[in-house]
């Protein structure tokens, strides 16, 4: 996966049940397609999806995804992370990440992350290739810094009103916010929010609900909302336009 395609963060919590419902069996994609599901115990209304292999395919490599619900169309192809939260109160509060990429084959690999129970500063990896093997390996190295080598998680922490939560960000801005932790502040488009300049602070950013947002969001096929959000203009990612001004 090329370094420079924008980054696709997604955003989930154990206490969300769209969440647990959408990530499946410990996080890990299925096989087929994505699907609706309804609890009887919940509103036949309050639906919500589960993602597949295909989903994150489509990402990555960019083209049409099918599920149940019709089709959507990925033009750009980026690189994929997922957050997996307890709480939002700390770093700490992080449970896991999840990078997703293509191996040397072309086929989907998975990387879970995750914080050692058993020694403090050490992590697990968790592997899954195409056939679904998964495999475990232990990392002499922190789960805190793996974070902080990958993830700026304060600044994205901003962004995140509601579960699950989709956000596109500039590969540059994101190379930037890791390594400049002053004046790297991160610009990022998330869904149902309007993303502008901070009225006081000049570099910082601020975001806005859209009029008709509610949490009516979370019950959206996942690759339709993401599809929207990915149309998105590469240059405007970049560069926020001096307009964007909170009105």
């Amino acid at each position: 996966m090329n370094i420079d395609h924008p980054i696709l963060v997604i955003v989930t919590n154990r206490d969300c049940s769209h969440c647990i419902t959408m990530r499946g069996k410990n996080g890990w994609p299925s096989d087929g397609l994505p699907y609706s599901i309804s609890s009887l115990q919940d509103d036949p209304s309050d639906k919500k999806w589960r993602w597949d292999k295909k989903f994150f395919e489509t990402l990555l490599q960019g083209g049409t995804h099918k599920s149940k619900s019709g089709s959507a169309i990925i033009e750009q192809r980026c690189r994929v992370i997922e957050l997996f939260f307890d709480t939002l109160d700390s770093q700490r509060s992080l449970l896991e990440f999840t990078l997703f990429s293509f191996n040397k084959e072309n086929q989907l690999l998975i990387r879970k992350y995750q914080p050692s129970p058993k020694v403090k500063n050490e992590s697990l990896l968790f592997r899954s290739d195409n056939l679904g093997v998964i495999k475990k390996k232990e990392l002499s190295i922190s789960f805190d810094r793996l974070v902080s080598e990958n993830i700026p998680i304060n600044q994205l922490k901003k962004y995140i009103y509601l579960f699950p939560t989709f956000l596109y960000v500039h590969s540059a801005i994101w190379e930037r916010a890791l390594h400049d932790r002053i004046s790297g502040s991160l610009y990022a488009r998330v869904q149902g929010l309007r993303t502008v300049r901070h009225p006081y602070y000049r570099n910082e950013y601020r975001t806005l609900k859209e009029k008709n947002i509610d949490r009516e969001e979370a019950k959206k096929n996942p690759i339709d909302v993401i599809s929207k959000l990915l149309m998105t203009n590469l240059e405007s990612l970049a560069y926020p336009a001096d307009h964007e001004e909170e009105t």
